[in-house]
């Protein structure tokens, strides 16, 4: 990632973080790192922070504060809301190509905090773990990730969610050298996709039947 891209991923972080977490965050948030780039200079003027721009502060933002932003917003977060709070960061990550950032963020929820977040939400966490297993070529990954989805739509009865998730792992199951699972699973996919007219997925789902 370039500098410019890693910036612009951070900027994202940084006001997705303010958002969630609200304005005593962000006050706190600009005195750090005001007081940091007063250190780095080696300057000993006094800056107010509050008089400090949105766009001034985000040019302030370097890598390391990614896992700051993401770690301190637990003292703002309560319950849920922090975990979905991650969930979101992740997908920003996914969206800019920070694969390895958003794998972490989705296996923390996972790992700490699946007792309290609802079904849907966890299957949603599986399904982008197997995306960032596909998109770096690990397909076996992918496919448990697929499962685990599918399984909590199964449970939820979420009709949308089982098609779309069986839709990618019957693709991931040809790309494992396992066609004729992968067909059953795209064939029984199409069949409740033309039930509950799901015409998007459907002309996907015939594209990976070829």
């Amino acid at each position: 990632m370039s500098n410019t891209s890693l910036h612009k991923f951070l900027e994202a972080v940084s006001d997705l973080t303010g958002e969630h977490c609200g304005r005593a965050f962000t006050d706190e948030w600009t005195s750090l790192l005001v007081e940091r780039d007063r250190l780095l200079k080696n300057s000993w003027r006094e800056i107010d922070p509050a008089t400090i721009s949105r766009e001034e502060r985000k040019k302030l933002l370097k890598e390391v504060d990614f896992d700051t932003l993401t770690s301190n917003a637990q003292r703002y977060l309560e319950g849920a809301t922090y975990p979905q709070f991650l969930f979101q960061v992740a997908i920003t990550a996914i969206r800019y190509g920070e694969l390895e950032k958003a794998k972490r963020l989705l296996n923390a929820i996972v790992k700490k905090y699946n007792r309290i977040i609802d079904k849907a939400s966890l299957a949603r966490v599986h399904n982008n773990l197997s995306t960032i297993a596909f998109y770096q070529n690990d397909f076996q990954a992918a496919r448990q990730g697929l499962k685990i989805s599918l399984g909590l739509y199964r449970e939820l009865g979420q009709v949308e969610g089982v098609v779309s998730v069986q839709n990618r792992l019957g693709t991931v199951l040809i790309e494992l050298g396992k066609p004729e699972e992968g067909k059953q699973h795209l064939q029984e996919a199409r069949e409740a996709a033309t039930k509950v007219q799901l015409t998007t997925t459907l002309a996907s789902i015939d594209v990976n039947l070829g």
